[in-house]
């Protein structure tokens, strides 16, 4: 583990200081890289001079210096290069019609045909800096016909302008079945990265909306801000959008890459719950967060509304600091995160770890150290679809640890329903055996009586009445026996009006006072969750008459949307040890409310009363 974080610290330091690269000036012919020198080009830096035809005319009169060696430095400079090329050195090499600069990023380009002394040809001067229309074939790259190149005796004046800021002058020269290939290549690479980015946007924006979930939302803004990056770098927002306004490729494109930071942040953050992990880290990620949109914002800002190239530069440089900063701190974080057993941490690195990668390969291209392959020369789109793939793997692993997580709490609520069942048919039998014993006990001894009484009376009208008296009291005793124990009322009325109903029959035979509160909706859902709670407040009113000794009671029922409570509350004798006294009756309360994940408390003080609590989620029965 040690290892592999020197090896990323030692790609980020790489990458804070690959900005100093100074760009190459490199020649191809149909792919093949071909020594400046051999071409004989020669190499012109002036910071004065019109870009016009007399401007050419005068650089002409100067001394040019031939390019031999190693690239002259022509990136952060004051001055714009002018290259002049003689043709008859690229015509040995093969028949080539056009000259690609693969660059599409350079402020002022022109390109001049001549032969012997005249000028045969002059392109019209683009770039960056120009509407998109100024540019002579409708493509991403500077793209120029040498159709008016003379056989003998011609060259190309190529001047080309982006001061204080990266200039690369890839100059490749094709033959058309060479121009078709490779354009062809071209656009399928960019379809390939382009499509694979819009599936994944619309795949995770489906994922959104299903589930909800924020960790969608903010991958959901990260690609968004990656496929803005890709159409600005690919030229087709400046061709569509905005061909009249330039200066937006140099505030969109850098932006959107930079800003894409803040939502891989965040996105890491949810999905390793770094606030339940660590909860100071995650207000730290949220600080670099707000002040890296913050700086940017101002960047952005500031660089549109005075349109200072030396306001620009600063900020440039500015994020070629922080953004690996900022990259670097994420990289920390998931080596830790790895290091605390957190496994989808490994994918937040590979996401870091193949950005800046794939950066390297496409640094190492800069440097001349890397050829100009598909793989190199779009090392930074391969760069941000690993990313962006890295990310979607840890969403997949995150959804099927989330299955499974479901799964099993399914299963673990199959469970305790088939327990709570249980102990709910066990709790009728309790109640069965009560009636029984009722049955056996009082009823069987009243009708005793009552048998005695027949076979003792007189046959007068008093005897009759007596009788009859006798049976009335019977089934008086019966009936509220059946109301008492048989929840049967709550199918005809609410849990508060049995209750209440209750509290009436027993206030009507005894002194105590009855203080009924109920909070929140009457009914109560689902029926499994009504019942048990009759049956609770059943039990307290059977206990608090066999043994309490009380003068006042106070019930309590709270109905949230999502909770359920019980409190019950006497001020009877109480008791010394709740646990060894708990009755058949509150041990199984106690073992169903266990079952559905709720909260059961009783409380017994002897000589200050009783007290029972118990709190329900709904979503738990």
């Amino acid at each position: 583990m040690e290892s592999v974080f020197v090896r990323s610290l030692l790609f980020v330091c790489i990458l804070l200081y690959g900005h100093l690269v100074l760009a190459q000036l490199s020649v191809q012919c149909d792919g093949v890289d071909v020594p400046n020198a051999s071409v004989g080009i020669r190499i012109l830096l002036d910071s004065d001079t019109a870009f016009s035809d007399r401007g050419l005319q005068k650089v002409l009169r100067r001394a040019w210096q031939p390019v031999r060696g190693a690239a002259p430095e022509i990136s952060y400079s004051t001055s714009s290069a002018w290259l002049m090329i003689p043709f008859e050195h690229i015509q040995r090499r093969g028949p080539f019609r056009w000259l690609v600069v693969e660059n599409p990023h350079i402020n002022h380009l022109r390109l001049w045909v001549l032969g012997g002394d005249s000028v045969l040809h002059t392109s019209a001067l683009t770039g960056d800096a120009f509407p998109f229309r100024s540019r002579p074939f409708t493509t991403r790259n500077y793209l120029f016909s040498l159709d008016s190149v003379p056989a003998t005796g011609g060259y190309l004046v190529l001047m080309a302008d982006k001061r204080q800021s990266r200039l690369a002058l890839p100059l490749h020269f094709q033959s058309d079945p060479y121009f078709v290939q490779n354009h062809e290549m071209d656009l399928k690479g960019m379809m390939f990265f382009l499509g694979f980015t819009f599936f994944l946007l619309l795949f995770n924006t489906y994922l959104f909306i299903y589930t909800r979930d924020l960790v969608f939302g903010w991958y959901i803004l990260y690609l968004l801000l990656i496929l803005v990056y890709l159409f600005v770098d690919l030229g087709f927002f400046f061709k569509v959008l905005y061909p009249e306004w330039p200066k937006l490729n140099d505030i969109i494109r850098p932006a959107s890459f930079a800003l894409s930071v803040v939502p891989m942040l965040l996105f890491f953050n949810r999905i390793i719950d770094i606030r339940t992990h660590a909860p100071r880290l995650d207000t730290l990620n949220k600080r670099i967060a707000i002040v890296f949109l913050s700086l940017y914002m101002v960047a952005v800002a500031s660089s549109a509304i005075t349109n200072d190239a030396g306001i620009q530069y600063f900020w440039l440089q500015s994020n070629r600091v922080v953004t690996p900063f900022v990259l670097f701190v994420l990289v920390l974080e998931s080596l830790y995160f790895i290091r605390k057993g957190h496994f989808i941490a490994v994918f937040s690195f590979g996401s870091i770890f193949s950005l800046i990668f794939f950066s390297m390969v496409y640094i190492g291209l800069q440097y001349n150290w890397l050829k100009s392959t598909p793989f190199t020369t779009y090392s930074l789109y391969w760069g941000l679809s690993a990313d962006a793939f890295f990310m979607g793997l840890s969403l997949a692993w995150r959804f099927r640890y989330l299955r499974k997580s479901v799964e099993q709490l399914v299963r673990e609520k199959t469970e305790r329903q088939m327990q709570f069942a249980l102990e709910i048919s066990t709790w009728k039998e309790q109640q069965m055996q009560h009636t029984s014993a009722f049955l056996h006990d009082r009823v069987g001894g009243l009708m005793g009586m009552l048998r005695l009484s027949v076979d003792n009376m007189s046959l007068d009208e008093k005897g009759r009445r007596e009788i009859a008296s006798e049976i009335v009291s019977v089934a008086d005793e019966i009936r509220q026996y059946s109301h008492f124990y048989s929840p049967a009322l709550l199918h005809s009325q609410s849990l508060k009006e049995t209750i209440a109903g209750l509290m009436h029959k027993i206030r009507a035979k005894t002194p105590i006072h009855f203080q009924f509160e109920w909070d929140g909706p009457e009914e109560i859902e689902p029926e499994q969750l009504k019942v048990f709670l009759y049956f609770c407040v059943q039990e307290m009113f059977q206990n608090m008459l066999k043994h309490s000794s009380c003068s006042q009671v106070i019930v309590q029922v709270i109905n949230k949307p999502a909770l359920v409570s019980l409190y019950f509350e006497d001020d009877g004798i109480g008791c010394g040890d709740v646990e060894t006294t708990q009755g058949y009756g509150l041990k199984s309360m106690k073992r169903i409310v266990d079952l559905l994940g709720g909260n059961f408390l009783v409380r017994a003080v002897p000589e200050e009363g009783f007290y029972l609590s118990v709190e329900l989620g709904k979503y738990a029965s």
